[in-house]
């Protein structure tokens, strides 16, 4: 019963700080992903996860083989999969559960564990971005196969038959998912040191346990070679993306290290290069002083399991595999602290405090990270709340504006928000009408558009001030004063700089900072094509109106923004009578008023 309680407790904590995703769209590296898996011929995706030992187009074709099938049947619609992402977190925090349990014996430990990696601020781009669903998968295969490798060789024998045909599809699918996975024969010849009956004491005790009850292991052990060799040296090798080259250093890994740590404290204390050595030795002498072979691994594992991201630059979230290394070590200092404590101040080892310890240590370390926790996801994920917004919204449009195209139509976008990859663009208009045909040509409207590729174009997406229109529309001759636009949405923040949107809206009599185009001079005046200086702040010099939903609005501030070319810094305060909904706001620079934009007001 404590069992059940114990992760259903668990299960609303971790959907209590995450089921925001569920309202998060693509971010664009998503998007790339969703269609390199969508584009190639599905043959082509089986055989390179078959052949995981060879490069392919793919990269990490279990990931793939996760985004064609969602796609295959919700289309583009980001529900799903952040469903599907978030049902697999959860079966981790059942595999964190059942594994620390094994290594400790404790299932206090497990639950503890199972707390502990549920969220973490600094990991919030696992939960509300499905572009690491790689480290999510390769998590759930890593797990399930140690999980299924200790569960047999605790019952004292060797695998066999389905078994170990069962843990070499496992691991091949952990490491279709990411690379990390190459550290699982590590994580199985660790085990066996310390639970087993592997012997380092002669090369002839070490080959003789492999041929009689390590066959995994050497399976194991040639199959990562070989997926080392195909990566490294086959076409298309990670390591020809130089982001992806490590740099083999002492200083490299020192720095690596001290950066996920930092992350991992929630960077409260930033760690010395000597901080961080000094934490490795204080746990390790923990361990081994009090001779706890979880401890033990736990500090092995969080060592080990680093080294595939430990000499390139990554963050927190590529580092969701050596976290459970912490979380373990973590439980069990907790668990058997938390015993320890009790029974030198009580002197009692059994009693109705003793049974309610384990209990109330859970429940009130789950309350504890819940308040200072929440609040944490969605402002934290510019990728997803900035970028994967303005997505949604170009999506929508577009949808709107042709609901249909024909096969292989040709398609000329003007003055889109998209950044300034072609790619991004082609792979989601073909994506929106599952098109792998289709053209995409894009342009800036700055004068006038070549008529030539207007009369080529089969359909039309003219966007200005938010807004896609299906054919080409004027622009103004002059300058003109208007809200800017930032990620597809109007530049209007709240005075702590979260952005104006629906999910956070303006309130009345509220002052708001908006970024404005076309003010005219400061004083003193810019050179025209300069950026307005850090400091000083430079005021504007003609009058300035501005009009929410057609009432005038009091302003506060009215300067050049720092650093930024023809931006202005306006402050206004939404009049208390302003109706609730989007309210259009106008402004003026005393000659001409610009078009209206909407924000919305609540």
């Amino acid at each position: 019963m404590l069992a059940l309680l114990g992760g259903a407790f668990i299960a609303v904590y971790f959907f209590s700080l995450t089921h925001d995703a569920l309202h998060a769209y693509f971010a664009l590296d998503d998007s790339g992903n969703l269609f390199r898996a969508w584009y190639y011929p599905l043959g082509e995706l089986f055989r390179a996860n078959l052949l995981f030992f060879l490069t392919s187009p793919f990269n990490r074709p279990m990931g793939s083989a996760w985004y064609r099938a969602i796609f295959s049947v919700a289309g583009y619609n980001p529900v799903p999969f952040h469903v599907a992402n978030l049902a697999i977190l959860t079966a981790n925090l059942w595999l964190t559960y059942a594994v620390s349990r094994r290594l400790s014996g404790s299932r206090e430990v497990g639950a503890l564990a199972a707390l502990l990696i549920a969220y973490h601020p600094r990991f919030v781009y696992l939960y509300y971005d499905t572009a690491f669903i790689y480290d999510v998968l390769c998590y759930f295969f890593y797990f399930a196969t140690l999980l299924l490798y200790m569960r047999i060789r605790q019952q004292g024998r060797p695998l066999k038959g389905w078994e170990l045909a069962a843990c070499c599809g496992l691991f091949i699918c952990a490491l279709n998912s990411k690379q990390m996975a190459v550290t699982i024969p590590i994580s199985l010849a660790v085990y066996e040191l310390l639970y087993g009956q592997a012997s380092l004491r002669s090369f002839r005790a070490l080959a003789s346990w492999l041929k009689r009850e390590g066959n995994f292991l050497a399976i194991s052990s040639v199959m990562t070679l070989a997926f080392l060799i195909g990566q490294a040296t086959g076409a298309g090798s990670y390591l020809e993306n130089r982001s992806f080259q490590p740099v083999l250093t002492w200083a490299r890994f020192m720095t690596s290290s001290r950066n996920f740590i930092d992350d991992l404290f929630l960077q409260r204390a930033k760690f010395s290069f000597l901080a961080v050595l000094l934490l490795w030795a204080v746990l390790f002498a923990v361990a081994w002083a009090t001779r706890s072979r979880a401890l033990k691994f736990a500090w092995l594992f969080l060592m080990f399991s680093v080294l595939p991201v430990a000499f390139i630059d990554r963050g927190a979230p590529q580092y969701y595999l050596p976290l459970f290394g912490w979380v373990l070590y973590a439980a069990v200092v907790l668990a058997k602290g938390s015993q320890y404590l009790l029974e030198r101040l009580t002197r009692v080892r059994t009693s109705r405090l003793a049974n309610a310890r384990a209990p109330a240590l859970f429940a009130a370390l789950g309350v504890l990270m819940f308040v200072s926790y929440r609040g944490t996801g969605w402002p934290n994920v510019p990728f997803v709340s900035l970028e994967g917004e303005m997505l949604r919204n170009v999506a929508d449009q577009i949808r709107l504006v042709h609901p249909t195209v024909k096969p292989g139509a040709r398609l000329l976008f003007i003055d889109d928000p998209i950044g300034s990859h072609d790619l991004d663009l082609l792979f989601l208009a073909r994506m929106l009408y599952r098109d792998r045909t289709l053209l995409v040509s894009r342009t800036r409207a700055l004068r006038s558009i070549d008529p030539a590729l207007i009369a080529s174009s089969d359909y039309i997406f003219d966007y200005r001030l938010g807004r896609f229109f299906p054919s080409v529309q004027p622009r103004p001759e002059g300058p003109q004063p208007a809200i800017a636009f930032e990620w597809g949405q109007p530049g209007v923040f709240h005075q702590g700089w979260e952005r104006i949107t629906d999910r956070s809206p303006a309130h009345r009599g509220e002052v708001v900072i908006a970024m404005v185009t076309d003010l005219g001079e400061t004083r003193p005046p810019v050179a025209p094509g300069q950026p307005f200086p850090k400091e000083p702040l430079l005021d504007v010099v003609g009058p300035v109106e501005v009009r929410v939903a057609g009432k005038p609005a009091q302003i506060a501030v009215k300067i050049g923004w720092p650093e930024q070319l023809n931006r202005y810094r306006v402050d206004f305060e939404i009049p208390q009578d302003t109706p609730a909904g989007l309210a259009p706001v106008v402004i003026s620079n005393g000659v001409q008023s610009g078009p209206a934009v909407d924000i919305p007001v609540k």
